[in-house]
Order: structure tokens, then C-alpha cells, then sequence
């Protein structure tokens, strides 16, 4: 069955996600969105979770959706996998965001995950069916979680996590953060999030009835730019400065690949890149990432060109 599209205009667009920064002008859509009049509580954290960790998420999801709030992750392994869970175990409905096409389901172990998600909740994303994940792609779709949502939890992150981008982003949308943090370099980045404003919770209990004795109350779509937090102090954007700004930055691999796609008639393939630079795919694909987050390249089809 082909993905439904649900395009910016369209009555059931989740008007949060509407109100921030770059919203996608429209997402694919698997499954049955649940009520936009519900509260939506992210929750995120590292792949490489400790059972520990995997624990205090699938409690927390569990919690939230027992109470019937909305759990939203990425369907990653580690935290996202626990929280989607922990929501289905609370008889809840919970939102898995893709930085693939919704008919390819990352990582493939998560596929029967997937499929208990369908039957009552959704898988999102902005790219079309067929699309298969770049590190840039899965960047790219933590603002979609970050915009989603009225309250984001953080759970186990290290110092360097795509959670701790998803934390920003839902901070500059006005969303207050929270996190559950613990010893070990495994919460690093939580207790940095916590030393640039965001708010520690004991328990997924106090955070509950916090968010919803005030988020609800303050928080609607027609006041979101008045809402903005002030917490966490912006230190990572989708998109950085121009090229112009950052073209004395590029590495060197960076300024060969910058080089080498003109060469190509139609723009080429990761494969293709590879070939011509004799780098291998995987740092091909690597590079990719960064000169696209750096408005340097963009994607044509299956290939790529230097951005005009």
C-alpha cells in the first residue's frame, strides 16, 4: 500500500510541527496519526544505551502513554527502541520519525517493532517512499521530532549524541526539556543539557504532572513564538552559516569531492564519487553528509551536485 502524504495545508498537519522554524512542506505517512489535541511527549536518547538506560525509557513511555499522552522517537536502537516499547506496553499510541522513507524501516531488526506501532499509531517521515538513510537524513529528521511534540525527555546521552541536537531544536521551538540523568561518561551530554538549562526530573512521574499541569495550559499553536524557552542556550542548527562563510572550512576530502562534481555530466552516485576520488563509499557518503548540512551540495534524484 502506498504511503499517504499529508501536505502543510491539510487539516490533519500536526499544528506544532506547522508553527516551528522549517517545517516540512509536507510528510508520508504510514499507519493513523493520533489526535493532534493530544499531548505529545518526545523522548531520545544514544544507540548504544546501557540496560539501564533502556529501562528508565521504557518506564517513562510507558508512564506518558498509560496517561494517554503521545510518545514520539526515531525508532533508532538503544533509547528510541525502548521508548516505542514502553509506549505500546502502557497501551498507548506511539509516533515513530524516520530519516528514512516510510517503507524502509532502519535498523531491519525493528521491522516487527514497526509493525506493532502501525496498529494504532504512525510512522512519519519527510522523505519518499524508496529513500534509503544518509547521516545527514537522520540529522535532519530530529527537528521533525523536535517540532512534534510539547515536552522532550532525554534519557542516556553522551557527550556527542544526535540527541543532544533534537534537545536544542525543541528548546529554540519553545519546548521545555527535561532530562533523566545519571554518573558515567553515558550521561555526559544529559548533565551538560542540565548546566545549559535544562531541567532535571527525578522521574518520569514528576515530569508528567508538571508538563501537564503547565504545557497544555500555555501552549497552543497561535502563541508558539511567544512561547520560546530560553533554556539551553543555541549551540547547534540544522543548517550553518552560508557556504560563502564556511568555504575556508572544508577538509580536504571535502575540497576533492567540492571538485570532482562538475566533472560528471549528470550528477553521480555515491558509487560513482567514490570511483573517480578513489575514497571509499563509506567516506564518500560520510563527507556527502557534511557538505549537504553545510549548504554546500544537494541531492539531484541519486545523485549529487555542488548546490548553485
Amino acid at each position: 500500500m502506498e504511503p499517504a502524504i499529508v501536505y502543510f495545508e491539510a487539516a490533519e498537519y500536526p499544528p506544532l510541527l506547522r508553527e516551528t522554524q522549517r517545517p516540512p512542506q509536507r510528510f508520508y505517512l504510514r499507519g493513523t496519526l493520533p489526535p493532534v489535541d493530544a499531548l505529545w511527549i518526545g523522548i531520545v536518547g544514544t544507540r548504544k544505551a546501557t540496560e539501564a538506560g533502556k529501562d528508565l525509557a521504557r518506564q517513562a513511555a510507558r508512564c506518558f502513554a498509560s496517561q494517554g499522552a503521545i510518545v514520539v522517537s526515531g525508532l533508532a536502537m538503544g533509547i528510541d527502541t525502548a521508548a516505542h516499547e514502553g509506549a505500546l506496553l502502557g497501551g498507548g499510541k506511539t509516533v515513530a520519525v524516520l530519516g528514512t522513507g516510510v517503507d524502509i524501516i532502519y535498523p531491519a531488526q525493528n521491522e516487527n517493532l514497526a509493525g506493532k506501532i502501525l496498529r494504532s499509531g504512525a510512522i512519519i517521515s519527510e522523505y519518499p517512499a524508496g529513500t534509503r538513510g544518509l547521516q545527514y537524513r537522520f540529522l535532519e529528521r530530529n527537528r521533525i521530532v523536535a517540532g512534534l511534540v510539547h515536552a522532550l525527555l532525554v534519557i542516556e546521552v553522551p557527550a556527542r549524541s544526535g540527541a543532544l541536537q533534537t534537545a536544542r531544536l525543541a528548546a529554540e521551538s519553545g519546548r521545555d526539556v527535561f532530562v533523566l540523568s545519571g554518573e558515567g561518561p553515558q550521561y555526559a551530554g544529559s548533565r551538560a543539557l542540565i548546566e545549559d538549562g535544562a531541567e532535571a526530573t527525578p522521574s518520569a512521574e514528576a515530569m508528567w504532572t508538571k508538563v501537564k499541569a503547565s504545557t497544555l495550559a500555555h501552549f497552543s499553536p497561535q502563541n508558539a513564538n511567544h512561547y520560546r524557552s530560553s533554556r539551553l542556550t543555541p549551540k547547534a542548527t540544522i543548517r550553518p552559516e552560508p557556504k560563502q562563510s564556511r568555504a575556508k572550512v572544508f577538509t580536504q576530502t571535502q575540497d576533492l569531492i567540492l571538485r570532482t562534481l562538475p566533472a560528471f555530466q549528470f550528477p553521480p552516485s555515491i558509487d560513482k564519487i567514490a570511483e573517480e576520488t578513489k575514497l571509499t563509499p563509506r567516506a564518500v557518503q560520510q563527507e556527502i553528509s557534511e557538505l549537504i548540512l553545510s549548504d554546500a551540495v544537494e541531492e539531484i534524484g541519486l545523485g549529487f551536485r555542488v548546490k548553485r
